[in-house]
């Protein structure tokens, strides 16, 4: 019998949001500083890194630059001055996964094994590809 594991993609907007938020704390500024610099209130820019709400593209142009840095959005690069296409990701590859058998994949050995407590994940992986 196989069973599919679905494993959902990081929420974007959160990801955006923690991403702007280590740019302003690498850049050594507060919510309050950045929301000077960007001419909007304190809590908006709490909103943003939160992931409360979503950027639209204009803010985060506003943001990268205020920041001077640069962020990936919807499989684009976005900085002070550009709006770069960047490679989109492979597709995610769904497995079927049978318990209590050895499955060998590219680059990995993988045996699951059902237990009382729960499922035992063992693994080798000959090499990791760069993220």
């Amino acid at each position: 019998m196989c069973q599919y594991i679905h494993i959902p993609q990081m929420d974007r907007r959160k990801k955006l949001g923690r991403d702007i938020k280590l740019a302003r704390e690498n850049r050594g500024l507060t919510q309050q500083d950045l929301a000077d610099k960007l001419s909007i209130d304190r809590s908006e820019v709490s909103n943003y890194e939160n992931g409360k709400v979503r950027a639209n593209l204009y803010a985060v142009v506003e943001i990268a630059k205020a920041l001077k840095t640069e962020f990936k959005v919807d499989g684009y690069r976005v900085g002070p001055d550009q709006l770069v296409p960047v490679q989109p990701p492979p597709p995610p590859e769904q497995l079927c996964i049978e318990f209590d058998r050895e499955h060998t994949l590219e680059g990995a050995s993988l045996k699951i094994k059902p237990t009382r407590e729960g499922i035992i994940i063992s693994g080798i992986v000959d090499r990791i590809r760069p993220a």
